[in-house]
């Protein structure tokens, strides 16, 4: 991309805009420098001194103008990496997790339990998502009411893995959503 013809423009047309900047305002000051010296009574000795003082000011001027940008870009590429993370983790919420709840293995069902106890640790706001989903996905498999139908073996390791999950504190690696955790999104 720098190389490229909008790369090179991009880095050399505030370069240039700012040195012909720097000449105008050196030229437009060593043109009225004869009158200005003479007037505050600076010696013709010490006339290049004011020169300096300008160029040092410019030179200052484009320092932080730099920075400024630099802080920018920083902050720019600071923040296309959180929405990358946030787009990955929503393409893995979306296409893993839940593509793998709902698949009739049970032991793919809890791999994308585990799946999605990850995603709550790692994205603070996706944790009431992951709890409504998870308390779904136990209300899917529990047994009926009425007590006729038995449970297998592989829905007996769900159920007690999504009721480890759902109430262990997040901070213990679960899903636990008490009116505490809610209002400082824990």
């Amino acid at each position: 991309m720098f190389f490229g013809a909008y790369g090179v423009l991009r880095w050399l047309l505030p370069v240039a805009a700012a040195g012909i900047l720097v000449v105008a305002g050196l030229a437009l000051l060593w043109w009225s420098l004869e009158p200005v010296a003479d007037r505050i009574g600076v010696a013709k000795a010490d006339r290049l001194d004011l020169v300096r003082v300008y160029l040092l000011g410019a030179g200052g001027l484009l320092l932080i103008w730099q920075i400024a940008v630099a802080n920018r870009r920083a902050a720019s590429a600071e923040r296309v990496a959180e929405l990358t993370a946030l787009a990955n983790t929503t393409d893995h919420l979306n296409n893993v997790a839940i593509a793998n709840l709902g698949s009739e293995n049970p032991v793919v069902r809890i791999g994308a339990l585990y799946q999605l106890r990850h995603i709550a640790v790692d994205a603070a706001h996706y944790r009431r998502t992951v709890f409504e989903l998870v308390k779904s996905h136990a209300d899917l498999i529990a047994p009926e009411p009425d007590g006729e139908s038995g449970i297998d073996a592989q829905q007996a390791v769900e159920l007690v893995t999504v009721a480890r999950m759902m109430y262990r504190k997040v901070g213990d690696g679960g899903l636990y959503y008490g009116a505490a955790n809610a209002e400082n999104g824990r």
